[in-house]
């Protein structure tokens, strides 16, 4: 019995060991489901926020949305009217090349002189005036331009005419007051200074009549290198002995020599012509832009040379041109390829030389 006793007592004391662990342990459950609750509750409330924020979200993107069809529309708008324009740009500057081409014709044509004063201007020897007849045309006034136009009365010229009373005072006409004639200038106030133009392709279009002016005879000689223009001054023996010489000769030595080699050709050249032709003026035309940014460089570099060589040659005229370029590169338009100029770019060519044969 003592037994019995002894074992349903340890029996119920592990009961009760496991009654007291059960009640903790349900304590502990009701305190993690509490802890649980609170954090489904803050859970919830962030759901909720989320759902608002989704909420707006869905609200701002539809406004958005709408906002882009509008944009989109206005956007389509403003291409149409970009596309109106560019095509009013091609119109305007199509009109403005032929305003353009029709500015250097007017001033080519105002340029020209009337023939009768090219009948009085002198050249320097007989044999240049034969040499530049053909430029001269005779001088046709209005009246000999004009029909003979007879009354239909006369049409026969043969026909005898009713004679006049010699007596009668009536029919005989005053006198005219007959101005004296006033005599002609002087051939000297008329002779214009004979140029030489030489140079590359690039003048191939200058005008000479626009060059010449009232003040100048131009002649054009192409040459492509500064070695063949120097034969050529060397071995020149025409008629006309010009007074300024323009050279315009650095576009090809470019590609082949370097800028100390053709300083000394330019050198050499303006020697030459100074021996050929003491009393005469030398103007060199910088280089002119190229489609190549290695070339430009050193065209750039060559022209500031030139400039600082001949800076203190009195007898040597610089044509500057560096209102072809922009910031190194040459303008747009005025390159018609990498190398010959366009209409533009002849034209302003033709201005910088033309204003530095007005100071000469």
């Amino acid at each position: 019995m003592r037994k019995n006793l002894e074992i349903s007592e340890k029996r119920n004391k592990e009961l009760q060991h496991l009654l007291e662990k059960s009640e903790q342990r349900c304590k502990e459950l009701q305190h993690e489901c509490g802890n649980h609750l609170i954090k489904h509750s803050k859970l919830e409330s962030q759901i909720s926020v989320l759902d608002e924020r989704i909420n707006c979200s869905e609200r701002r993107y539809k406004h958005l949305s709408t906002e882009m069809d509008t944009l989109q529309e206005v956007i389509t708008v403003k291409n149409e009217i970009i596309v109106d324009q560019e095509h009013r740009i091609k119109s305007l500057s199509h009109e403005i090349t032929k305003l353009h081409d029709s500015l250097i014709q007017e001033k080519i044509h105002a340029s020209r002189v009337d023939d009768s004063l090219f009948e009085c201007a002198a050249f320097s020897t007989p044999k240049s005036r034969l040499l530049h007849s053909n430029i001269l045309t005779p001088h046709v006034t209005e009246e000999e331009d004009k029909p003979n136009h007879v009354h239909p009365k006369h049409d026969n010229p043969n026909q005898d005419k009713p004679k006049q009373d010699k007596h009668d005072k009536t029919k005989h006409d005053k006198p005219k007051h007959v101005q004296p004639k006033q005599p002609l200038r002087g051939r000297q106030e008329h002779r214009r200074k004979q140029v030489l133009f030489i140079g590359t392709s690039n003048i191939k279009y200058v005008s000479c009549r626009y060059l010449a002016g009232k003040r100048y005879y131009v002649h054009k000689e192409t040459k492509y290198t500064i070695d063949e223009a120097t034969e050529y001054v060397r071995n020149y023996d025409k008629d006309m002995k010009p007074e300024i010489i323009i050279y315009h000769l650095l576009c090809n030595d470019i590609e082949k020599s370097s800028n100390a080699q053709i300083l000394a050709k330019c050198q050499h050249l303006t020697d030459i012509t100074n021996e050929k032709f003491p009393s005469c003026k030398i103007m060199i035309s910088l280089g002119l832009p190229r489609g190549d940014r290695k070339f430009n460089l050193r065209i750039n570099t060559l022209n500031i040379d030139l400039q600082n060589h001949y800076k203190r040659d009195n007898s040597i005229i610089i044509c500057d041109n560096s209102n072809l370029f922009y910031r190194g590169m040459p303008l747009r338009g005025i390159l018609r390829d990498r190398k010959h100029l366009s209409k533009q770019g002849v034209f302003l060519f033709s201005e910088n030389l033309r204003e530095e044969l007005d100071c000469a």
